[in-house]
């Protein structure tokens, strides 16, 4: 018991003895924690609007993109396979009674070089 008194007196007179650099130490243990607490914050806000925003979609909404194409055994991502045509569109129309709206989209991408550059 006597040792862990004495202990405590040395830490005491050490913390006092350094003042400058037991206020940096504590300075930086509390930015540290301020930054752990407001990135968790962040991350669980972003997180509740994602789930917001997918929530807002609907249970019945359904978005179909073509798979991704493979080349040599490797996949290109999604959306480079076969393309949807407006035959395919047609035909679910037609044959898929659950259906109650469908609405064909085209998406491309590329690059635009104008006078000053692309």
């Amino acid at each position: 018991m006597k040792q862990i008194i004495n202990l405590l007196k040395a830490s005491i007179k050490s913390i006092f003895k350094n003042r400058m650099r037991s206020l940096l130490t504590s300075l930086g243990i509390i930015i540290g924690v301020c930054a752990v607490i407001v990135m968790v914050g962040i991350g669980e806000g972003s997180s509740q609007k994602i789930e917001e925003h997918i929530a807002s979609l609907g249970t019945d909404l359904l978005i179909l993109h073509p798979g991704p194409s493979r080349r040599s055994g490797v996949s290109r991502g999604a959306g480079t396979g076969e393309r949807f045509t407006l035959k395919d569109y047609e035909e679910l129309k037609e044959r898929v009674s659950l259906i109650k709206a469908i609405s064909p989209m085209v998406r491309s991408s590329g690059q635009i070089i104008g006078g000053d550059g692309n």
